[in-house]
């Protein structure tokens, strides 16, 4: 399942297909890059760093920067970096959910690279994706890493995957684990488990 939101942009597939290599915007200036994932699957390598910066009028930003290059081909890896205002405020507070913007990277035919990420408080243990017309699609902690923006912990979840299709998320739940004793019929005491959503508010940031 793909679940990318559905601003992610179709221009960004349309240069992987004809190997453009995608400038820095003026508006995109990282002051620092950490890496959240990289690796190969099928014909694709990527990688995905984030990290704080400025936007052109030198407001704080979440920047973010993806290189992905299908071996297949000849072309140059698409290298692209954008940042998105954070207004100021903390990024993952009051159990918000930030939906941040995917990448994509294919040919037109057959299956395509798709990537999507999402940004949570620390103390999130699992990232639940809900799509029209799908099972929902678990995260798990191993999926994620914990970065600091500007003085923040935010732990990133991360979900990479070769697509035919795409199916944008409608709700996307930040989950924990919360366990408790539980006094039974004849005495004795359980320890019981369960997932509790302890973040769920999904917000976009502004470019």
């Amino acid at each position: 399942m793909r679940t990318r939101t559905a601003r992610a942009t179709a221009a960004l597939a349309t240069a992987a297909l004809f190997g453009a290599v995608g400038a820095v915007p003026a508006s995109a200036e990282p002051s620092a890059l950490y890496p959240v994932t990289s690796g190969s699957l099928g014909n694709y390598t990527y990688d995905l760093q984030y990290g704080p910066g400025v936007t052109d009028d030198g407001k704080p930003a979440l920047c973010s920067r993806t290189t992905m290059h299908n071996v297949t081909l000849s072309f140059e890896p698409l290298s692209t970096t954008s940042c998105h205002a954070t207004g100021g405020r903390k990024l993952v507070a009051k159990r918000r959910v930030l939906d941040l913007y995917g990448f994509s990277s294919g040919t037109g035919e057959g299956l395509f690279l798709s990537g999507d990420t999402f940004a949570t408080a620390p103390k999130v243990q699992r990232l639940v994706i809900k799509a029209p017309g799908t099972k929902r699609k678990t995260l798990p902690r191993s999926k994620s890493t914990v970065l600091s923006i500007d003085g923040e912990k935010v732990r990133f979840f991360y979900s990479v995957e070769l697509v035919t299709d795409s199916e944008y998320a409608t709700k996307v739940l930040g989950q924990r684990k919360v366990c408790k004793k539980v006094k039974l019929k004849n005495g004795k005491v359980k320890r019981s488990c369960g997932w509790k959503t302890v973040a769920d508010k999904r917000v976009f940031l502004k470019s």
